[in-house]
């Protein structure tokens, strides 16, 4: 008997870049039976209706409170297919590039599963992403962040890793 197939999610992410080139992560719980966390970008899955743009507009809100986005292009694309609480998951998604001003974040506009899901959030230096000992997603994420940092932009988004 082989396995079913995964679900697939579509999901839209911002990598959150404020005026002191630090990126916004989020520390996420993975469901399952031994306690694992992971750093995420601010983002999530295309609703029905949605486009990328509109999903990442409307995940940044709900997540930090920030309404108002200069959402620059997609930079990345991923698809990445994992095992999530008792079955697997396909996530397909695009993470676009948003340069903003350092500002606080505000959580109160998360739906109820956002807030069990992400514990904790942060402005993350390069240096600080480099040492981070949490799976930070992608993996080689610190790396990837480099020539965004540097203003060096894909002409076309790049396929990341896991």
């Amino acid at each position: 008997m082989s396995a079913p197939e995964p679900a697939v999610r579509f999901a839209a992410r911002a990598i959150l870049i404020d005026d002191q080139d630090r990126v916004l992560l989020f520390r996420a719980r993975v469901p399952g039976p031994a306690e694992r966390f992971i750093w995420i970008t601010p983002g999530g899955g295309i609703e029905r209706g949605e486009d990328e743009a509109t999903c990442v507009r409307r995940e940044v809100f709900e997540e930090t409170g920030r309404r108002e986005i200069a959402l620059g292009p997609c930079v990345w694309r991923r698809d990445h297919t994992f095992r999530w609480g008792d079955g697997t998951l396909r996530q397909v998604e695009a993470y676009y590039l948003v340069r903003t001003s350092a500002f606080e974040i505000d959580v109160h506009n998360m739906e109820e599963p956002e807030q069990a899901f992400l514990s904790s959030h942060r402005w993350f230096s390069l240096a600080e992403l480099a040492e981070q000992r949490e799976t930070l997603v992608p993996g080689d994420f610190a790396e990837l962040l480099v020539p965004l940092l540097r203003g060096e932009i894909p002409a076309e988004p790049i396929i990341v890793g896991i």
